[in-house]
């Protein structure tokens, strides 16, 4: 007797992998861009974490009326041990701000990314790979599209910068690089078509930017993706060759004046007066620390406080360095609690537990992040912490992604197995 013909499943008005409760951590994410552009505005931050609260606190419902996930226990176990960390740190704050200086509002931009990648731990999915390269290719096309007008351009130093709708050039540059490195991983580092031209795109701002330090991470990154991609190192030299000297000839052609140079006979041009900020925290600052400044810190405000008190004008800058600034404003201890979270955050990422074409992802976004470390401070703003939080997230959602996939396809072929 014929098996009768398997039925083709009608196409799905709804994606499966999008339940209706995962749609407003969803949209959070894929919103994440407007967030970045209404920086100057600190109630859409708390508006934004309020939606993150909320959305997996939706999720979470939905998920507990599906069928458990047994692979998710272990998430579970080290998202809780990150929150905890977390509630460690918070506290650490706390006595600091009470003992010396600081804020509710600085600890809170200080925890928020741990607090991010714990909660998004609990219910990350293939959704938030989708969402996370959506928001990059909107972050990258919208900028883009500010080029020709005169909005997103302003003038740092003698130099005509585009900084998009961001409020810092080097935010544009360092969101530029996380988002490229988004888009491939989406696509697997296959170096598809769209790859290719939000690359350019991206590429062209970067420079624009006068982001320099984010020149180099920028071409690690498209490096990172061309070797991924198949290409062979030889390759991606000659072409880094070839793309030097176009850009050298557009350096040329494009008014000089308009651009940052790498002119290093001038230290305090070149960095932008960063070495005298780094001379009097050094000098005025750790160089007359005692015992318990060394381990504790000054203060939140203390690398602020330090330079304005030690310059003529009392202007106040912050470490622009961001080993100093911890180091300055909350010492050893302080320093070591917050490398700790980030190493637990990687640990709970598991990328050796991550499909082999994942690897080297984590490794890429770190670099990045510590790049940037070198001349900003970073762990005080979101558009700098929160990209490598959802980067490792990423690297965590692609292992359950393909579990779900593989899992889907056991029980396609089961299910084709019983109907013959």
């Amino acid at each position: 007797m014929a098996s009768p013909a398997l039925q083709a499943e009608p196409p799905a008005v709804w994606p499966r992998w999008l339940p209706f409760s995962l749609l407003p951590i969803f949209l959070a994410i894929l919103s994440r861009p407007a967030v970045d552009a209404l920086f100057d505005f600190n109630f859409v931050k708390y508006l934004y974490m309020f939606a993150i609260f909320f959305g997996v606190l939706l999720a979470r419902v939905g998920m507990s009326m599906a069928a458990p996930d047994p692979g998710r226990a272990e998430d579970e176990r080290r998202a809780l041990m990150v929150l905890a960390m977390t509630l460690v740190y918070f506290w650490y704050l706390i006595v600091l701000t009470l003992s010396r200086s600081g804020s509710l509002q600085d600890i809170f931009k200080l925890i928020s990314p741990f607090l991010f990648f714990g909660l998004m731990l609990l219910v990350t999915g293939r959704w938030l790979i989708v969402a996370a390269a959506a928001a990059s290719v909107m972050i990258i096309v919208v900028n883009a599209c500010l080029l020709p007008t005169g909005f997103g351009w302003t003038t740092w130093g003698d130099a005509h910068t585009f900084k998009g709708f961001y409020f810092f050039k080097t935010d544009l540059a360092y969101a530029l690089c996380f988002a490229v490195l988004t888009v491939a991983f989406a696509q697997r580092y296959r170096f598809t078509a769209l790859v290719a031209v939000l690359a350019i795109a991206a590429a062209a701002q970067v420079v624009l930017s006068n982001s320099r330090l984010n020149y180099l991470s920028f071409a690690l990154v498209i490096a990172f993706i061309a070797l991924k991609g198949g290409f062979r190192a030889s390759t991606i030299i000659r072409t880094s060759i070839l793309g030097t000297g176009v850009a050298g000839a557009f350096w040329i052609l494009y008014d000089p004046a308009k651009v940052l140079t790498f002119d290093l006979s001038d230290t305090h041009a070149f960095t932008q007066g960063r070495d005298v900020v780094w001379d009097v925290l050094i000098e005025q600052g750790l160089f007359k620390y005692g015992p318990m400044e060394w381990m504790f810190g000054g203060g939140m405000f203390a690398d602020a406080e330090i330079y304005a008190a030690n310059t003529s004008g009392g202007l106040v800058h912050n470490a622009h360095n961001e080993f100093l600034h911890l180091l300055i404003t909350q010492g050893i201890a302080g320093f070591l609690i917050y490398l700790t979270l980030w190493v637990s955050v990687l640990r709970a990422a598991r990328p050796r537990s991550a499909p082999r074409w994942t690897r080297g992802t984590s490794e890429m976004a770190v670099i990045i992040f510590l790049l940037q470390s070198v001349t900003t401070t970073v762990a005080l703003f979101a558009q700098k912490t929160w990209p490598l939080a959802i980067a490792l997230l990423l690297v965590r959602t692609s292992a359950l992604a393909d579990r779900t996939i593989s899992a889907s396809v056991g029980d396609c072929g089961a299910h084709s197995i019983q109907n013959r």
